[in-house]
């Protein structure tokens, strides 16, 4: 039997969907390969790294996070964000999150965050927005740059503050012992 119109028409259609499901199921296939990708790029990356939905509560890290601030994933996973940084700060630090995500841009500043003992470690935070595939934000992700010339100076300054106290006691003893005023 020849195919008629209405035949041709419903191949048509039968096409049609045929089409549309394959294309769902490459955007799904690359939607994956993509997510897979960010992982891989976050969690090897030697920067530490945050994500943050769009209350500002964290729903990951990366390992090198919990490597710099001495925090497990588990205990940071739906914590407040704000509490890696320090107490005077946390005021910016909120207003900035919510500038990314009202603006959408990237935005990189000068920051601290706090390690588990509660030491501030001198960072450049770069962070964006992330968005759903509808252009709704899902949350932001932030980079933290240790600034390791700052945290080296503050530890040598330290250091010869420790050294110049001793001497400076050792110095003082002997005038004493000595007798000299």
């Amino acid at each position: 039997k020849i195919l008629d119109e209405e035949d041709m028409k419903l191949l048509s259609i039968v096409g049609n969907v045929l089409s549309i499901v394959l294309s769902q199921e490459r955007i799904k296939e690359k939607t994956l390969m993509a997510r897979e990708y960010l992982k891989g790029i976050i969690s090897t990356s030697k920067d530490p790294i945050t994500i943050a939905d769009t209350e500002g509560n964290i729903i990951d890290i990366n390992p090198a996070l919990e490597k710099v601030t001495g925090y497990n994933r588990k205990s940071l996973i739906k914590s407040p964000l704000i509490m890696l940084f320090p107490e005077q700060t946390r005021g910016i630090i909120a207003d900035l999150r919510q500038a990314i995500i009202a603006d959408g841009k990237l935005q990189e500043f000068d920051s601290h965050i706090l390690d588990s003992t509660g030491t501030a470690i001198p960072v450049t935070v770069s962070s964006t927005i992330l968005r759903k595939p509808d252009g709704n934000p899902l949350g932001t992700i932030g980079v933290y740059r240790e600034r390791k010339e700052e945290k080296f100076l503050q530890e040598e300054i330290k250091k010869r503050t420790r050294e110049f106290t001793f001497f400076y006691g050792l110095s003082r003893l002997l005038t004493q012992h000595m007798g000299i005023k």
